[in-house]
């Protein structure tokens, strides 16, 4: 097993809160005659970035032993980092992405559940309606605690959520520069002013297409 280096791994950590996706999907097993019997599941993690970023695909990929794989879609702009295989997402999971929290609640909530599956060794259901119940039941209600970590993993963390999330423009006023990043996690977004002690607006938006609340903030000058 590779030596992951813990500051790297802060970076990733945060890196995945803005753009991992863990998957825990039915599988629909069916006898001879085409009918479902039960359900096997399947666990995944993606990491989708345009394909003008491919080479942090690879770096990253490369940095996990070499584990998972990266599919290209050139009609969508698009590389994929995927980890599909069943040993690959326990290694990844349990030796990887348990060493540090993740911070947002969305991303928490669905590691937990991949999480879960995998600690108890959930393979069947026998019915859809057992399977949504399971890992309903393990989505998290609560932001993760950020008040005991240390601070140089924030530090870290938060150059790999900017990494994901951030958007560096052309401002007005004096400095000529501006600042943006936008997520559903308001608890997220107090924690990085607070830690860059600056005092930027977040605003609250409402986008309709998914109906959540949408956390945004902008620094036009930040001294640090």
């Amino acid at each position: 097993m590779k030596n992951i280096n813990k500051k790297w791994l802060a970076w990733f950590i945060g890196f995945v809160d803005a753009e991992g996706n863990f998957q825990v999907f039915p599988i629909a097993r069916k006898n001879v005659k085409g009918i479902i019997t039960h359900y096997g599941v399947g666990y995944h993690f993606h990491l989708g970035l345009s394909l003008r970023d491919i080479e942090l695909l690879k770096n990253i990929m490369h940095t996990l032993d070499n584990k998972g794989k990266i599919n290209v879609y050139p009609e969508k702009d698009e590389a994929h980092y995927v980890i599909s295989r069943r040993e690959e997402v326990i290694y990844f999971i349990f030796m990887i992405m348990n060493q540090y929290p993740l911070l947002t609640l969305h991303q928490a909530s669905r590691f937990n559940k991949i999480l879960s599956g995998l600690t108890e060794e959930v393979k069947r259901f026998e019915t859809l309606e057992e399977f949504h119940e399971y890992f309903n039941n393990k989505e998290l209600l609560e932001s993760p605690s950020i008040k005991e970590l240390d601070q140089e993993f924030i530090n870290r963390w938060i150059v790999g959520f900017i990494n994901g999330e951030g958007c560096f423009a052309k401002g007005s006023g004096a400095t000529k520069a501006a600042f943006k990043i936008g997520h559903t996690d308001k608890v997220v977004f107090e924690m990085i002013r607070e830690r860059l002690a600056t005092s930027p607006k977040i605003l609250q938006l409402r986008n309709v297409s998914i109906i959540r609340k949408f956390s945004h903030m902008k620094l036009t000058h930040v001294e640090i």
